[in-house]
């Protein structure tokens, strides 16, 4: 018996090892560099995600409750502190047009429920997304009630306001808490309610074309291939006509983190937004707090002073309103494109050619 169990488990490991050889043999094979890079990655984290870190001391904590907390003051250090300063004279022009209130109907919640995607996570209510598909023509008339409620008073509740924190690697040694990126997870019913909020916000914006025409990010009808679009036309013509390029890839540090909540409502007063939505953008901003989760395991909660949230849905429209007028800071001559917070800066440079014509006489 003790034999054919042997047997039995030797094949097992055999079939395991030869689907993982296939994976990657198809990785391999298959030339998609990001599929290619997250496996790689995987494989260089321990078991929960979360490789040992080193802390200030340069010592290796293992423990999943050491390396929460140690990730969670990582992430809070990075915040900026307001100075409490407003420059006007840099903020841009004020718009004459006024925004209309936002207002949820049934069936605009409808529509934003079944835009969820069956596998997205649970923030820390713990409600999944297979929960308000399930229920949705029962929770339909409540959640627009609770919406509108939230616009009118200007209020969320404090547990919309937290965030559990995934740390995601990215690229260096997987030891240092740096090369980790926050995102964040909070609650659905909170994403539901932003998505209504995004969409109210950016309709005005676009049809009184105030955001930023160079900008890619986050925008219907826009992305990465736009902007490559944009750029290759520009440098061909430069290139065709013997003229030579100045190009420069900008990367903010932190960008997400480190987006000061009263400028960036400095900024969306003067575009006209709603005053009762201002309010609660506001409300939606500060307050907030985080904790890290690992392997069930989480840190103490701590303050969020600064930033939007990333893996909100209301976060990354507020942050390309943020940058929305660095494009008007560039002498002339530069072009820049963006995409969220990547920025590309290019100049074409106009070769004259001096001919030095000798005279016969």
């Amino acid at each position: 018996m003790h034999d054919k169990y042997k047997s039995i488990a030797k094949l097992c490991s055999q079939a395991i090892n030869d689907h993982v050889a296939s994976i990657e043999n198809n990785l391999v094979n298959d030339g998609r560099m990001g599929g290619f890079y997250r496996y790689v990655n995987s494989k260089l984290n321990g078991s929960n995600g979360i490789a040992p870190l080193r802390n200030r001391n340069g010592d290796l904590v293992h423990h999943d409750s050491g390396k929460a907390t140690l990730l969670n003051d990582y992430f809070a250090s990075v915040f900026t502190m307001d100075n409490g300063i407003i420059d006007t004279s840099r903020l841009p022009p004020k718009i004459n047009a006024k925004m209309s209130p936002t207002f949820f109907t049934p069936a605009a919640v409808l529509k934003s429920i079944k835009q969820l995607r069956h596998n997205s996570s649970a923030g820390p209510d713990n409600l999944p997304a297979e929960f308000f598909k399930a229920t949705a023509n029962y929770i339909l008339l409540p959640l627009s009630i609770i919406f509108n409620m939230s616009i009118q008073t200007c209020v969320l509740p404090d547990i919309w306001k937290c965030a559990s924190v995934t740390p995601v690697f990215k690229k260096g040694t997987p030891s240092d808490p740096a090369n980790y990126r926050p995102i964040s997870l909070t609650c659905i019913a909170c994403k539901l309610l932003e998505t209504g909020v995004k969409a109210s916000l950016l309709n005005y914006l676009l049809e009184h074309n105030i955001i930023n025409s160079n900008q890619h990010g986050f925008l219907s009808r826009k992305s990465t291939t736009t902007q490559l679009l944009d750029c290759s036309l520009d440098w061909n013509i430069a290139l065709n006509g013997r003229s030579k390029l100045d190009i420069i890839y900008l990367d903010y540090a932190k960008a997400f983190d480190s987006v000061v909540h009263t400028k960036l409502l400095a900024k969306l007063d003067c575009y006209g937004i709603d005053g009762m939505l201002l309010t609660w953008i506001r409300n939606f901003l500060v307050g907030r707090t985080q904790f890290v989760k690992i392997a069930g395991v989480c840190s103490s909660a701590c303050s969020v002073i600064s930033g939007v949230p990333q893996g909100s849905v209301l976060g990354p429209v507020l942050f390309i309103i943020y940058v929305n007028d660095i494009c008007a800071l560039t002498p002339a001559g530069v072009s820049v494109k963006l995409f969220a917070d990547d920025v590309k800066l290019y100049s074409v440079l106009v070769v004259a050619l001096h001919l030095n014509v000798c005279s016969l006489v």
